[in-house]
């Protein structure tokens, strides 16, 4: 299931836990939305919407929760009619590059420092 979130508290906490601390981690400037494992954040940049943050929850982790968590955004991402979304890849999680190369994340466009950024297309890899 798939609803806004307000809860700044408890996204906050999720990011702590992963080593994202302080101001700058930009859920207060996102369209924030909660799932039955965790939540993801999105804002318009350049005409697409970015995925700032996608979090599952420690004690939910799984292939399969992930892959659902996705799907809910896919099915946001189609049904707002967005053909790509942007999505980031920091320098100290390779395994997220691994993650978005698996949705249909070719190369990134963009490399600041030792983040990625990619231009991924909506719906490439949508898995049940």
């Amino acid at each position: 299931m798939l609803r806004q979130c307000t809860d700044m508290d408890y996204m906050t906490h999720l990011l702590d836990l992963e080593g994202f601390r302080g101001e700058g981690i930009g859920i207060k400037t996102c369209a924030n939305f909660k799932t039955d494992v965790g939540f993801f954040c999105v804002r318009i940049e350049h005409g697409y919407p970015f995925l700032v943050h996608f979090v599952v929850e420690k004690d939910k982790r799984s292939f399969k929760n992930s892959l659902y968590q996705f799907n809910l955004f896919t099915d946001l991402m189609i049904k707002t009619d967005n053909p790509f979304f942007i999505v980031g890849s920091p320098g100290n999680k390779p395994g997220i590059d691994k993650a978005i190369k698996y949705i249909g994340g070719k190369k990134p466009y963009q490399i600041i420092e030792d983040d990625k950024v990619y231009l991924v297309p909506t719906g490439h890899r949508r898995k049940k």
